[in-house]
């Protein structure tokens, strides 16, 4: 949860600064979504080792119900042995398609809260 919410909201605040910074966009709906979108990229690329691990782990079992597995480290290791670091990131798609929808919808809201409030763009 915290590598989610730590990569949504700085994914969000960099990839909206990058865009104004350097003359791209300006503040608005387009902007706001642009770094929705900017921000599930970065929040699929943090979250989708950890994701991937945790689905592994908790559904290895052998015949008799036994984990293979005695923890995350050990599994992220075979993960990594059997497949390579790529296979870290399987699932990266549907991943990317259930975060860019939610981000593209809670940023702008967020944004128009933030004017209702009286508070300037970020």
């Amino acid at each position: 949860a915290a590598c989610l919410a730590g990569a949504q909201l700085s994914g969000y605040d960099h990839s909206k600064h990058l865009l104004k910074t350097n003359g791209i966009m300006e503040e608005g709906t387009r902007l706001h979504l642009t770094a929705s979108v900017g921000a599930a990229v970065v929040t699929t690329i943090v979250t989708q080792p950890p994701d991937t691990v945790k689905t592994v782990l908790m559904s290895s079992t052998d015949a008799v119900g036994k984990p293979l597995y005695s923890g995350s480290v050990e599994c992220a290791m075979a993960i990594v042995r059997d497949k390579g670091p790529q296979g870290l990131y399987r699932g990266t798609l549907p991943s990317f398609a259930r975060f860019a929808p939610h981000f593209c919808m809670t940023f702008p809201i967020y944004e128009q809260c933030r004017l209702i409030m009286g508070l300037q763009p970020v």
